[in-house]
């Protein structure tokens, strides 16, 4: 919640410079400003969770994509983008502090390209409007639901009741035995006893056969062999350029695959379903776990 919110405030910070520039006529500085405003809106939306507040921001996001929309086609062709000024606010340093200016503009390209390609295509199929109204059905049934079924059987008081109350039985049971059978204090005891035992064997056997000096050696020796040899087999076949060089051709290859695989199967759009799924099913598990142990 707490990133969240610094994404949305960073976000309407942004904003509101794209406005004061765009007031001013400065269109370039204005249409970075929106789409790193809107990129970091779009991130707060994925993980709103009150429908209300979502609609309202999805609302905005859609204003601001088409004003900025507008505002490219007063930018002259060729026009390079001038970069955001810095700002010292928390969430700003942390996310770019160390990111250079290369990385930062491949960045804002990709932004650039992914909000332009989600306006066309919510504009064609409505899919925005058709997954709020759903989204916005089904989390007002269930809320009439779980209150209905609250008020009916008290879970959220038997809930806590049930939890408390284990909590309870689960201390006293394990200060009685402690009690009975000493257990902290035995467990003490006979860690402090088999480390001081295991110290001085260990101190005996190093003063009578020197391991730690001829392990230091050792090691020592083989460390100046494998370097000697590593440099002559780098001198001979260049391997760490070759590395290198490969290093970087397949991460490139790599990055733009993988980007081309999340267009087409909107992967990340349904890894964060299943995580919020997997989440939703393992908070039922325990509380139906928590149920049976009550019942028992």
């Amino acid at each position: 919640a707490t990133v969240r919110m610094s994404q949305l405030q960073e976000g309407i910070r942004l904003i509101q410079e794209a406005v004061d520039q765009d007031l001013a006529n400065n269109y370039a500085l204005s249409f970075s400003l929106y789409k790193r405003g809107i990129s970091l809106l779009l991130i707060a939306l994925k993980v709103e969770s009150n429908p209300v507040a979502k609609q309202n921001l999805r609302t905005k996001i859609e204003e601001y994509m088409n004003r900025a929309e507008y505002i490219q086609t007063l930018i002259p062709e060729n026009t390079d983008l001038p970069p955001i000024p810095k700002h010292s606010g928390p969430y700003q340093s942390q996310l770019f502090a160390n990111t250079s200016s290369t990385v930062s503009e491949s960045i804002n390209d990709g932004i650039s390209d992914g909000w332009q390609t989600i306006k066309r295509v919510n504009n064609e199929r409505q899919i925005t409007s058709t997954i709020g109204t759903g989204i916005k059905n089904t989390a007002s049934t269930g809320m009439r639901t779980a209150s209905q079924l609250n008020k009916e059987h008290q879970i959220l008081n038997r809930a806590a009741d049930t939890i408390q109350t284990g909590a309870e039985i689960s201390w006293n049971k394990a200060v009685e035995l402690d009690n009975d059978y000493k257990l902290v204090d035995n467990i003490s005891s006979t860690i402090k006893t088999g480390a001081t035992a295991g110290y001085q064997k260990a101190s005996e056997i190093n003063q009578e056969y020197h391991v730690l000096e001829r392990a230091g050696n050792t090691i020592q020796e083989g460390a100046r062999i494998s370097w000697t040899k590593a440099r002559e087999i780098d001198n001979e076949y260049h391997v760490v350029d070759n590395v290198a060089s490969t290093v970087k051709t397949g991460a490139v290859v790599g990055f733009q695959k993988a980007r081309e695989i999340n267009n087409e199967y909107d992967i990340t759009g349904k890894v964060g379903s299943a995580v919020y799924s997997g989440a939703v099913g393992g908070f039922n598990l325990i509380s139906g776990l928590l149920s049976d142990n009550n019942n028992k």
